[in-house]
């Protein structure tokens, strides 16, 4: 389970939508201000228009293109079907493409950009984790790469366990995806990060591209986030996954070294 051994300053918070749909975004502007705004002077009308232009061109950008994604976990037994009927191989991989067909049906694109305002135009409008129905999933992906086992069969994923109810999973999710697209990983083998809410505990994950598990990764995280020593951290192969079909189910338990 995560804990934090000091609080870290959050990011400033912008307005959250709270619709059923984790990713909703805000509405349009009310008549009433377009209105307002069009009743000013030429000249202020101008030097907003220059002012718009000028803040347009000093966007910051990412190393990075970035794209968020969600879906609604898959029930297992849609996503097994027929697993258990047949154990030959043939029949296992014909299984896997169903249920990849299946997860690709199921997710959708949130929206993709390359800027640090390109980010906050999404995240700003996002529930908090906190706020997410449970057996949803939430993932922040480099490019426009779609955040499946699949995608990177030789990798695997970092995974922190967070109790739910537990104060900490807002901000940790806040500051793994500042440190996703602010490159603080300093790794192009992480591809992204994956938040998942379930009904005992909240998960989040640091997926790799492999084609090992990149110790170095698992370090890092624990540094990001400021984790305590006593703080399980596990990782999981994606071959593993697409065998028993979860992220997270017997993933195995990584210990961090005690500082010296």
């Amino acid at each position: 389970m995560a804990d934090k051994k000091t609080a870290t300053p959050a990011a400033a918070n912008a307005g959250k939508a709270s619709t059923s749909n984790p990713t909703a975004a805000a509405t349009s502007p009310s008549p009433t201000t377009a209105a307002s705004s069009s009743s000013a002077s030429t000249s202020t009308t101008a030097s907003t228009s220059t002012s718009t232009s000028n803040a347009s061109s000093k966007e910051s950008p990412l190393e990075s293109t970035w794209t968020f994604w969600f879906d609604k976990k898959l029930s297992r037994e849609a996503a097994v079907a027929a697993a258990q009927q047949q154990q030959q191989q043939q029949q296992q991989q014909q299984q896997q493409q169903q249920g990849f067909e299946k997860y690709m049906q199921n997710i959708q694109k949130v929206g993709t950009f390359n800027t640090l305002q390109g980010f906050w135009k999404h995240y700003a409008y996002m529930q908090p984790p906190d706020s997410v129905p449970r057996e949803h999933n939430i993932y922040l992906f480099r490019d426009t790469v779609l955040p499946a086992w699949e995608s990177f069969p030789e990798g695997g994923a970092w995974i922190i366990k967070v109790r739910k109810h537990n104060g900490v999973i807002n901000r940790l999710w806040e500051e793994l995806c500042f440190a996703s697209i602010g490159e603080w990983f300093a790794d192009p083998d992480v591809v992204g990060i994956h938040l998942a809410t379930r009904t005992k505990d909240d998960n989040l994950a640091v997926w790799n591209k492999g084609p090992d598990m990149n110790v170095s990764i698992g370090e890092k995280l624990k540094e990001i986030l400021n984790l305590d020593e006593s703080t399980q951290v596990e990782y999981k192969p994606f071959k593993a996954a697409m065998a028993d079909n979860s992220s997270f189910r017997n993933a195995k338990a990584f210990t961090y070294a005690p500082a010296l």
